[in-house]
């Protein structure tokens, strides 16, 4: 009796090693941000790009990767040792703040059953889009500024050129 419930325990321990037990794998790994950039071809609209990636790394045919950007959701089925690149267009619009933040969550399932899950943020400064580098000139002297998008601008002539005269009519 003692070496069939033995064998039956061997070949039970057997059966899930084989079939993979993929409820408690970790898939962090099976998901990489790629890159994040300004779009500038349309200039009406602030946009950003984010690239990423998804494989299946090891894990199990049938399984679907699902991937929610800021509340853009994507799902992928990808067969074992295969992986999907695309990307997310998200419209910021006029940021107060240059330090974006979106929201991501990561999702792997298998037969609707979630198996694993990953809520996480992505963070993109991007002060590029709407700070821009500018030269002045007034009487022969030079001077560097900022400008900043949708913003006024404004700017003491008096600190930025010695020769600048504020009691006279410019």
């Amino acid at each position: 009796m003692r070496r069939t419930i033995i064998f039956l325990v061997v070949v039970l321990t057997t059966l899930l090693t084989l079939c993979g037990c993929d409820k408690d794998k970790d898939y962090t790994d099976c998901f990489s941000i790629d890159s994040i950039f300004p779009i500038k071809q349309d200039l009406s609209e602030n946009k950003i790009q984010i690239n990423y990636t998804i494989s299946n790394l090891n894990g199990s045919n049938g399984l679907i990767f699902n991937l929610n950007i800021n509340g853009t959701k994507k799902n992928y089925s990808i067969k074992r040792g295969e992986n999907e690149t695309d990307y997310i267009i998200i419209n910021i619009k006029r940021p107060d703040n240059y330090q974006l933040s979106f929201p991501v969550s990561y999702e792997v399932l298998k037969n609707e059953d979630i198996l694993w899950k990953k809520e996480d943020t992505i963070k993109y400064n991007c002060a590029e889009l709407f700070i821009h580098k500018a030269t002045i000139s007034y009487l022969g002297e030079q001077a560097e500024i900022e400008l900043k998008d949708y913003q006024y601008n404004y700017f003491d002539l008096s600190e930025k050129f010695s020769s600048f005269d504020s009691k006279k009519a410019h």
